[in-house]
C-alpha cells in the first residue's frame, strides 16, 4: 500500500469524525497538513469525540476478582448514555472501573468517544495535562495515578498543581500546558493511534447497531474503494508487465547482435593468429633489393639462393673484391664474404659472395 494511498485513506476516516463541546464541529485535514475543526450541521455523525464538560467520569468499585463476571455485570448495567471502562482487577482488592455518562443532549452518534480517554494517552503519573476546554473557554487537569484517569477542571481553589495533588492524590510534579490547536492535533492523533483497550469500551452494543442505519451504507463506499484500489493495482501490474516485456525484447535483440560481433571477432582473431603463425616461420627478405639493385649496371648476375639465414650471390664482372668491399660497407650487409674460389675470366672474374640481410635495418630504411 502506498504513502499515497494511505493518505487518502486517513483523509476518508477524518470525513467520519466529529468533535462536540456544546458545538458540533467536523475534523479537517488542511493542504500543509494542519488539523482543524469546522463547524458542522450534521445530524447523525458516525464518530463522535465528546467533551468533559458532556461526559461525567466516575470510579466505581465491585468485589469482583473474575473478569468474566465483571464483564456479565458492566453488561447488564451499560446504557446508550453509560460506557464502562476497566482499570484494574485483582484478588485481593476486587475491580475498579471508570464510568462514563454521557448527557441527553450529545447529538446521536455510532460511536461516542470521551476526549478524557483519548488525551489519557499523553499523560503520565510525572505529568499532569492543562488542557484549554475551547478556544474560549478555561482549562482542566488530566492526570493519572497509577493506571486510573483523573480529571478536574480548573476552577476556584483548584487552580495549582499542588492543590490538585491535594485534592485527587496524584504525584506529579510537572504541568505541561495544552492549547486549543494542539488538543485539536492530540486528539486526531491519538484516534488514530489508540489501541482497542481505548476504543473498546465506546463500540457500540449489538442492541444499539441499526444495521441499515450505520453498517450497510457504509459497505458501498467500502467495497468500491478496495475495488478500485485493486483495479489500480492490477492496472500498474499489467504496465509494469508490458514495460518489462519490450525492454528484455530490446535487450535479447541486442544480446543476440553482440553475440554475433562477438563471432565475427574471434574469427578474425583467429585469421590474425594463423597470419602471424605463418609469416613468423618466414624469413624476411626485404632489404635484398636494395643490396643487388646497384650492381646490375656493372655485373651479370647469374645466381641469388637463400642458404639458411644467408643469401648466396653469384655473378661475373670486374672486380670480386671491389663487390666484395662493396657489400661490407653496406649497413644491410652483414658478414659478407666469398664462399667460392675467384676465377679469372677474359673479360673479368667470376665470384661467389655469400651475406646475411640486416632487416632491422632495411625496415627502417622503408619507412624512411
Amino acid at each position: 500500500m502506498t504513502t499515497k494511498f494511505k493518505n487518502w485513506l486517513v483523509r476518508l476516516f477524518s470525513k467520519q469524525v466529529y468533535y462536540f463541546n456544546g458545538q458540533l464541529y467536523k475534523f479537517a485535514i488542511q493542504s500543509n497538513g494542519d488539523i482543524t475543526l469546522d463547524k458542522s450541521e450534521h445530524r447523525n455523525p458516525r464518530i463522535l469525540i465528546v467533551s468533559p464538560r458532556y461526559v461525567s467520569v466516575d470510579t466505581e468499585k465491585y468485589p469482583v476478582t473474575n473478569k468474566k463476571e465483571l464483564n456479565k455485570i458492566l453488561a447488564l448495567k451499560t446504557a446508550p448514555t453509560t460506557r464502562y471502562s476497566l482499570i484494574s482487577i485483582s484478588k485481593e482488592g476486587g475491580a475498579d472501573v471508570l464510568k462514563y455518562q454521557f448527557k441527553d443532549e450529545i447529538p446521536a452518534s455510532w460511536m461516542r468517544i470521551p476526549e478524557v480517554a483519548i488525551l489519557g494517552q499523553f499523560t503520565t503519573c510525572e505529568k499532569v495535562l492543562e488542557i484549554k476546554y475551547s478556544d474560549t473557554e478555561g482549562e482542566y487537569y488530566l492526570a493519572k495515578s497509577g493506571e486510573q484517569l483523573k480529571y478536574a477542571p480548573k476552577v476556584g481553589l483548584l487552580n495549582s498543581l499542588e492543590r490538585l495533588k491535594v485534592a485527587t492524590g496524584v504525584s506529579a510534579n510537572e504541568v505541561a500546558q495544552v492549547n486549543w490547536s494542539e488538543k485539536i492535533s492530540l486528539l486526531y492523533s491519538g484516534l488514530i493511534s489508540a489501541g482497542m483497550n481505548t476504543l473498546k469500551p465506546f463500540l457500540p452494543q449489538r442492541s444499539e447497531v441499526n444495521l441499515e442505519k450505520y453498517i450497510i451504507p457504509s459497505i458501498v463506499p467500502i467495497s468500491a474503494v478496495v475495488l478500485t484500489y485493486m483495479l489500480m493495482s492490477s492496472v500498474a501490474l499489467l504496465v509494469n508487465e508490458h514495460y518489462l516485456n519490450k525492454q528484455i525484447e530490446s535487450q535479447s535483440q541486442q544480446l543476440g547482435n553482440l553475440l554475433n560481433l562477438n563471432s565475427q571477432v574471434d574469427e578474425q582473431r583467429s585469421t590474425i593468429s594463423q597470419l602471424s603463425a605463418f609469416l613468423s616461420d618466414r624469413r624476411s627478405i626485404i632489404g635484398l633489393w636494395q643490396v643487388i639493385a646497384p650492381l646490375f649496371k656493372n655485373l651479370n648476375i647469374d645466381q641469388v639462393t637463400l642458404n639458411g639465414q644467408r643469401i648466396v650471390f653469384r655473378a661475373q664482372g670486374g672486380s670480386a673484391t671491389a663487390v666484395l668491399e662493396e657489400f661490407r660497407k653496406s649497413k644491410l650487409v652483414n658478414d659478407a664474404k666469398f664462399d667460392a674460389p675467384v676465377l679469372s675470366l677474359r673479360n673479368g672474374e667470376r665470384f661467389t659472395i655469400s651475406f646475411e640481410l640486416n632487416s632491422v635495418y632495411a625496415k627502417s630504411t622503408l619507412i624512411k
